[in-house]
């Protein structure tokens, strides 16, 4: 099965970005622990990859482009087989939340870029 493709801009440089990443941090260490260090150390030029519970994978790449940041999502599968339909409707879900989560996310990077 394919995996699902995501991109937004956003008008932020990475350093940015891992400044609005550190904010959230403390609210992730309950899911992810060990997750500021990580953020902190992490050379953001290199795809992060994040496991799900359903054991799909996020690969998150963020890719600077002059003044602003192009954040690529991509979700992968897991391995098992799924039905026709059922494969479908993952498409489908994974993309429209996929979607509310990256509108969400490009005014909150950008208005935490503009108080630092």
């Amino acid at each position: 099965m394919q995996p699902v493709k995501l991109m937004i801009e956003v008008q932020s440089d990475l350093e940015g970005i891992r400044r609005f990443l550190l904010g959230m941090a403390p609210k992730l260490e309950s899911r992810q622990p060990g997750i500021t260090a990580q953020l902190q150390q992490a050379d953001l030029n290199h795809p992060m990859v994040m496991p799900t519970r359903g054991g799909d994978a996020i690969t998150v790449l963020l890719e600077p482009r002059g003044e602003r940041t192009a954040i690529k999502v991509s979700i992968q599968p897991a391995l098992r087989s799924r039905s026709r339909w059922a494969a479908g409707f993952w498409r489908w879900r994974n993309r429209w939340v996929g979607r509310i989560v990256l509108k969400r996310l490009r005014p909150a990077i950008e208005r935490a870029a503009k108080h630092q």
